[in-house]
């Protein structure tokens, strides 16, 4: 299941999302089309849970600050991420919906 949202990760830096189809993510991570429809419903939710994952790597939480200042920090971390890849592959995840 990691390399499937590691592959589809990998993909969406070079396509679009609109582009991307089961069979590139199946083809890339090495797996059936049926075995990614066994865990996911459509290319979309592959796409969400590979970006969430992603995400919450380059942008971990901060500990030990008071609410105020963990949410000032996360939010800044979360601006400065999304100016990139992050923020282009979120939008197209948006306009998806």
């Amino acid at each position: 299941m990691v390399d499937t949202l590691a592959a589809t990760w990998e993909l969406l830096k070079t396509t679009t999302l609109r582009d991307l189809s089961i069979e590139a993510i199946a083809r890339e991570s090495g797996v059936g089309k049926t075995t990614i429809y066994r865990w996911w419903p459509s290319k979309v939710a592959v796409v969400m849970d590979a970006f969430v994952e992603n995400v919450l790597s380059v942008t971990p939480f901060p500990e030990g600050l008071s609410a105020t200042e963990a949410i000032k920090v996360q939010m800044a971390s979360l601006v400065q991420t999304f100016s990139g890849d992050y923020g282009r592959i979120v939008a197209q995840i948006i306009a998806e919906g």
